[in-house]
């Protein structure tokens, strides 16, 4: 079977085979993905023993990695009552290379902006512990004055209600899921 392994639709006939499920197109679709970056695929098996399959490809050498893909150094607040939602808003902004924290309510994200020594970006969540980002967006910007950051409004979908946000001092829109 090893010499049409890699030909469509092709399945070795034997009662173990025929129980499982498949059209027989994984190995081709492997091998025509290998081909197209002008490498070589192979195979040796053993009944019983299992395959090896030996893949050589000619590749060049990445070079150094670029540094937080240019992102400025910037202090994120993503505020969200989603517990694990801003954890992982969190892990991925710090994988960035991007310093992030986060709270679960205006009223947090206020005292955080104060006494963090204030951030760059505020991240905010539509739904809120009893208001949602609009209305949080007004109360943040009506209590840090000149000094507040940049606000963008996360929501799954933000058609109608952006010149409402505009007005309350959101500078912007990121549709969920986040990342």
């Amino acid at each position: 079977y090893q010499k049409v392994i890699f030909e469509s639709f092709s399945r070795e006939d034997n009662a173990r085979v025929q129980k499982t499920e498949g059209s027989g197109l994984a190995m081709t679709i492997t091998k025509c993905i290998v081909d197209n970056m002008g490498g070589s695929i192979s195979v040796s098996s053993e009944q019983g023993a299992g395959s090896k399959f030996h893949v050589i490809l000619d590749l060049a050498k990445a070079g150094e990695p670029e540094s937080a893909a240019g992102l400025p150094d910037w202090s994120i607040l993503v505020v969200d009552s989603d517990q694990r939602l801003c954890t992982n808003t969190v892990k991925t902004l710090g994988s960035m290379g991007l310093s992030a924290n986060w709270c679960s309510s205006p009223q947090q994200a206020v005292e955080l902006s104060q006494k963090d020594g204030g951030y760059q970006l505020i991240l905010l969540g539509w739904e809120l512990q009893g208001t949602n980002g609009i209305d949080a967006a007004r109360s943040i910007r009506s209590a840090l004055g000149e000094d507040c950051p940049d606000i963008l409004l996360s929501a799954c979908d933000h058609s109608g209600m952006e010149e409402k946000a505009r007005d309350a001092g959101i500078s912007g829109f990121v549709s969920k899921p986040l990342f």
